[in-house]
């Protein structure tokens, strides 16, 4: 069944008057996400190597600000909440 599924996305994929546009954008957008998987991972890796060179305990100074980061992460889902509702 999940064959049968896959060939008849596929064919509706390749059939569609907009293929190539498609095809492109999709290329595009698998680039993006790959660049920015290796940039965010770069930066949790390196902000360890670079706090620990700047004298600062990587994981206490990471905490302290993860936890602002939810604070404020909260406050701002509660307020568009209440502005859609």
């Amino acid at each position: 069944m999940i064959k049968q599924f896959l060939t008849l996305e596929w064919k509706a994929f390749t059939r569609s008057s907009s293929f190539s546009a498609n095809l492109a954008l999709k290329i595009l957008m698998i680039f993006g996400a790959i660049y920015f998987i290796t940039i965010f991972i770069g930066l949790g890796f390196g902000s360890y190597f670079l706090l620990e060179k700047a004298g600062l305990e990587p994981f206490s100074t990471i905490n302290k600000f993860i936890i602002y980061y939810l604070l404020f992460d909260l406050i701002i889902r509660f307020s568009f909440k209440k502005c859609l509702l």
